[in-house]
């Protein structure tokens, strides 16, 4: 006779997360709860930045792009050519479209730059300058001609004019890129033609061919959480780019060199549109203007954060040309005030800072971005946005066909990490002005994760091929292996979050691609680890500046300076916003602070009790890298009653806390000491003037509560933010400081759970015990646990335990069993 088994059913749910204290309760669900899988499972790769200027809309150094399916992998595109070794057949570039949760509008305008493959045959045209390099000795207008000025004159080839606005960054004043406008753009396409015999390669035709323009789909798409708790891919709305071959469409929409939002009732904007309308193909809605209270339900939303995402896939149709284009997402309020005109919108949003801003709205690429080069020497690129919590992790990077013009090195590094490029230096960079950073490809050198110098091809070099291996970026911040007494930016390189950049000069109208991943299975930095910070303290009531001569907290007149000689004006902080307390600070608000122990004030800090609190302590602390977490004999000498119990026999420079020696990792609701000394000291002002130079941003604590004055006086800590310090007058004791986010990746009182596993056999027989495991992640949530378990036929079980838990259930029937 057969026997029949047990056949268990597993269902398993997180019902919540603690942040700060308490148990945490797990509890199963029933069947219709939460399943173990998804109907479609959403793009979790990891998320590209797709342009420096991607927040406010502009097209500046690079854009997007992707070659036809009839194409050859050796024009730069690795996947899209129908017979790529890579990915043989049809592929689709993913972008995850994040709307955060303080999102202020109802409508997220989706819009798509020049999503056709048309280009202009015009070569010659009067071009405008910015507001910034008219002021700077430059005319308002000059005639420029493709292929004389920039670009070619070919039709089948990009032509980006040169706007002579580049001279007033490489020479005086020395602006940054981002305040001019480098490029007048006339074409962005490049027209290819297939291999004429098959396995040849592909080419430049004689003459512009409309018939081997791409033709490409622009699908957007959100992921809907189902009442049976599974995801759901909703298509929304696609649009299909012109040819102008009048054989597949005859190029009517006008998107040529324009931003346009396909079907929306307003596509172009109101102030330059070419007079027509841009149907979209239907889905669930008929519009790239989504909007979230209607057109999404049950999209999916970041348990966390509360933020939505949207998706776009892009997908060439036909084609063996390059179709560039650029992205942008945001409010729809603009359509009456932005142009749609590349070059227009261009100086429009130069000359009117902060006039076009995504409100928070991010593009991403997932995984894979291909870009192309709008620039001819070495740039600053964007590529990710990494949270402190992954300090001490390896973010693996490749990149795909690295030619035409490009040159070596290439050095990665944090826009939060002080960073200053010198072509004339070999590393590509001035180490003296650099805190960290990884410089590859470069001559005479092994590379700095360990592949010796000849194995990776090299910039300029990578022709129809990935960098192998690939780049291997050890995130700073892991202070663990840190030796104070020789500290290298390898090891004791504080990390606080920011932007990984690439310096790369990728030569014009190159293609290239990059691939980005990380473990996935790592788990982040353990938030209840002590913060590393910087001796300067800032009340959490203190609130944001206002214009000049206004108000109560009224930003400074330029003759209030000591330090910087020539300040920022009020007007250069295009994300501040006036009179914001502290603890509802958005990044790019503007605060000045006064020193003292009341509401509103700062506080210079030392340490520990034990160490002489002069000038040279403050300058020691106030020193790249700081030495909050440095506890090793420096020889300092320390007052005449030193810390006693704190385990050593010498005076350490990091932080005990007062009254608790055995404390020595700066927390939340610590007390820290007052520094009540010297201040306006030269070693003070160097490394105060050191920061602002080089732009660092810097771990500051918060305080809530004061106690105590003079040298008895202490600081009671509530949290954590990053600042960049842009100016100060130690002689009337204030700073001035930009926030730059709240930081909770260190000195927590407690770990939040976030997942849950369930281990358990899933057949079985009867009258048998069987271990049924539940185990949380990360390993570090704070215990106790809460554990409730259900099953069929059996009472529930609570357990209080670990970051695990184990029962062992039978049962004497045959049949289905739930187990939750």
């Amino acid at each position: 006779m057969k026997k029949t088994g047990i056949i268990f059913s597993l269902f398993v749910v997180l019902l919540g997360v603690l942040q700060y204290s308490g148990n945490f309760a797990l509890k199963a669900a029933s069947e219709t709860a939460v399943p173990l899988a998804t109907t479609d499972a959403i793009p979790t790769g990891f998320g590209i930045i797709t342009s420096r200027t991607m927040p406010d809309g502009r097209l500046a150094t690079s854009n997007l792009g992707i070659f036809g399916p009839d194409s050859c992998t050796h024009m730069g595109d690795p996947y899209s050519p129908l017979d790529s070794i890579y990915a043989p057949g049809p592929y689709t570039y993913t972008y995850r479209i994040r709307i955060p949760a303080d999102y202020g509008h109802d409508v997220v305008r989706i819009e798509l730059f020049d999503p056709d493959s048309i280009n202009s045959s015009l070569n010659t045209f009067t071009i405008f300058r910015s507001n910034t390099a008219v002021n700077n000795g430059l005319g308002l207008t000059a005639s420029k001609t493709c292929g004389v000025d920039g670009g070619y004159a070919l039709q089948i080839h990009p032509c980006l004019l040169n706007t002579d606005e580049v001279d007033i960054v490489t020479g005086a004043p020395n602006l940054d890129l981002d305040q001019i406008n480098p490029n007048w753009f006339v074409r962005i396409d490049e027209n290819r033609r297939p291999p004429v015999t098959p396995g040849g390669n592909c080419g430049s035709p004689a003459t512009y061919s409309p018939e081997y323009n791409t033709q490409t789909l622009f699908a957007l798409s959100y992921y809907a959480q189902e009442t049976s708790d599974t995801t759901t891919k909703i298509p929304l709305v696609s649009y299909l780019g012109q040819t102008g071959d009048n054989l597949r469409d005859s190029g009517d929409h006008n998107t040529d060199m324009y931003w346009v939002s396909p079907g929306a009732s307003v596509p172009f904007s109101n102030l330059d549109s070419p007079g027509n309308t841009v149907p979209a193909t239907p889905g669930t809605i008929d519009s790239f203007e989504v909007d979230l209270t209607t057109d999404v339900p049950n999209i999916v939303s970041d348990a966390q954060t509360g933020d939505r995402y949207l998706y776009l896939d892009v997908r060439a149709v036909s084609g063996a040309s390059e179709n560039g284009y650029e992205l942008w997402a945001g409010p729809p309020i603009y359509a009456n005030s932005v142009p749609s005109e590349v070059n227009m919108r261009n100086l429009y949003v130069l000359n009117n800072p902060g006039s076009h801003d995504a409100a928070g709205v991010e593009i991403t690429a997932v995984s894979t971005l291909l870009q192309n080069s709008n620039y001819t020497d070495p740039i600053g690129i964007p590529l990710a946005y990494i949270t402190p919590d992954m300090a001490g992790q390896t973010i693996t990077i490749n990149m795909f066909d690295s030619d035409s013009g490009a040159e070596p090195p290439i050095v990665f590094y944090f826009d939060s990490i002080a960073f200053t490029p010198d072509s004339s230096n070999p590393l590509g960079y001035d180490p003296n002005l650099t805190d960290w950073a990884m410089p590859f490809a470069v001559a005479g050198q092994d590379d700095p994760d360990g592949v010796a110098e000849g194995v990776r091809c090299v910039p300029g070099s990578c022709q129809t091929q990935w960098v192998d291996p690939a780049y291997q970026i050890t995130i700073p911040g892991d202070l663990s292996n840190c030796d104070w007494q020789n500290p290298t930016e390898e090891a004791c390189t504080p990390f606080f979050g920011g932007r990984l950049m690439v310096l790369y000069d990728g030569g014009f109208s190159d293609t290239y691609a990059w691939q980005i991943s990380i473990n996935e299975a790592n788990e982040p930095l353990d938030p209840t680890l002590g913060c590393a910070a910087f001796p300067i303290t800032i009340h959490e009531e203190v609130r944001s500046v206002t214009a000049p001569g206004t108000g109560s907290y009224a930003y400074p007149d330029a003759a209030d300076f000591t330090y910087p000689t020539t300040p920022p004006s009020y007007e250069s902080f295009i994300n501040h916003t006036e009179n914001i307390p502290l603890l509802n600070a958005n990044p790019g608000d503007v605060y000045r602070v006064y020193a003292g122990s009341g509401a509103g004030n700062f506080g210079w800090l030392v340490w520990n009790q034990g160490i002489l609190a002069n000038s040279a302590t403050l300058a020691n602390s106030l020193t790249w890298p700081g030495d909050a977490t440095d506890h090793t004999d420096h020889g300092d000498v320390g007052n005449p009653a030193p810390i006693t119990g704190w385990g050593g026999n010498y005076i350490p420079r990091g932080y005990i806390e007062p009254g608790d020696p055995t404390d020595q990792a700066l927390h939340i609701d610590d007390w820290v000491t007052a520094y009540t000394g010297l201040v306006n000291t030269i070693t003070v002002r160097d490394q105060l003037n050191a920061h602002i130079d080089l732009g660092r941003t810097l771990r500051l604590p918060i305080w809530s509560i004061s106690q105590g004055s003079g040298s008895n006086g202490l600081y009671q800590k509530s949290g954590f933010a990053t600042f960049r310090l842009v100016g100060y007058n130690l002689s009337t004791s204030w700073l001035l400081l930009e926030f730059m986010g709240f930081d909770t990746s260190c000195g927590q009182l407690s770990a939040s759970l976030t997942a849950v596993s369930l281990t358990a056999p899933t057949l079985g027989e009867p009258n048998t015990s069987y271990p049924f495991t539940a185990d949380v992640s990360p390993s570090f949530a704070s215990t106790p646990i809460t554990y409730t378990w259900q099953s069929t036929g059996h009472d529930t079980i609570t357990n209080t335990g670990g970051i695990s838990n184990t029962v062992s259930l039978s049962w004497d029937s045959l049949g289905s069993k739930s187990v939750v």
